[in-house]
């Protein structure tokens, strides 16, 4: 943990070059987020820090999901239920963050009685919807539930025209199958999708599945792009940075992390090593061989973000 809030306060000051930035640092989290924040010497006229009791971090998924209404450009924001990936974890005070958040900057809310998290679905931007069946269809979040009546709930509350599906997530989720692990919009028409080459792998047969899904969908009879990212190979590191050190295991995808910037401000200050003992030296742009199936470029895409 010791190495994170640095991280983090570098990724808030690069961000507050180019817009305002909200924090939730809740209780004594506050003062640690200021520290970190003027060490990293962040614009802190641009950042706001606020305080909600949260149960978990992942804010993408028990926060709220926003909208804009095109004609008269005002914010609100939707309101969906959130219990720990479908009761996995402890989600109460997780819930109530939509509110709070609608409550603290004064948006009107618009609150719809399903489970939805906000990396379980991908949008367009332009009324199309992408998601998985392993989520939205799992019993721990379905059972029960009106599948016409969510729809339409997706349909009114995010302005989504047309849904599309795939099928399974990666092996070993907690989230049972969040498309952002999986498949990210990046134009209106084309998709980032991940891959599996090694017929050995669990994630093998379902994302040729997905992959096969995607290239026959045909949202208002057009044909999508896809792009395919291959999944990193498993492979572990020692990583060592001060006073702390120990073996980690990478990531295993790419498509959660930032899509469509295209510069870099910098890279982590920490000395990667392999397992075997020989040296790792990331590269400083997120292009090219970045991209490729050879696990040693993942560490390309975690250690330089491309904020310019």
């Amino acid at each position: 943990y010791g190495l994170i809030p640095a991280k983090f306060a570098e990724f808030a000051a690069a961000i507050a070059r180019f817009q305002p930035v909200k924090i939730n640092a809740a209780g004594k989290l506050r003062a640690e987020a200021e520290r970190e924040l003027k060490a990293a010497k962040a614009d802190l006229s641009v950042i706001e820090l606020t305080d909600i009791a949260t149960d978990d971090v992942w804010c993408r998924d028990h926060g709220p999901i926003f909208v804009k209404n095109d004609a008269t450009r005002e914010l609100a924001l939707t309101d969906w239920e959130f219990h720990g990936w479908g009761g996995k974890f402890e989600a109460s005070l997780d819930n109530q963050v939509p509110g709070k958040v609608a409550a603290k900057l004064g948006v009107r809310k618009f609150s719809y009685p399903f489970e939805l998290e906000g990396g379980g679905i991908e949008v367009s931007g332009d009324g199309l919807l992408l998601t998985t069946e392993a989520v939205q269809n799992n019993p721990n979040r379905a059972e029960g539930r009106d599948d016409a009546a969510f729809h339409a709930a997706l349909r009114d509350g995010l302005a989504i025209d047309e849904l599309l599906w795939i099928g399974e997530g990666l092996a070993n989720d907690d989230t049972d199958g969040h498309i952002d692990n999986l498949a990210r919009f990046i134009a209106p028409r084309a998709i980032l999708a991940v891959s599996e080459s090694d017929r050995a792998s669990p994630n093998y047969a379902p994302m040729q599945e997905n992959l096969r899904r995607l290239r026959e969908l045909r949202p208002r009879g057009q044909r999508l792009d896809i792009l395919e990212l291959p999944l990193p190979k498993d492979f572990g590191l020692l990583l060592h940075a001060g006073q702390s050190s120990g073996e980690y295991w990478a990531d295993d995808k790419y498509t959660d992390y930032a899509i469509g910037l295209t510069k870099t401000v910098g890279k982590f200050d920490l000395t990667l090593k392999w397992i075997d003992g020989s040296d790792y030296r990331p590269g400083n742009n997120v292009d090219g061989d970045a991209f490729s199936s050879d696990s040693k470029a993942f560490f390309s895409v975690a250690t330089s973000f491309p904020w310019e």
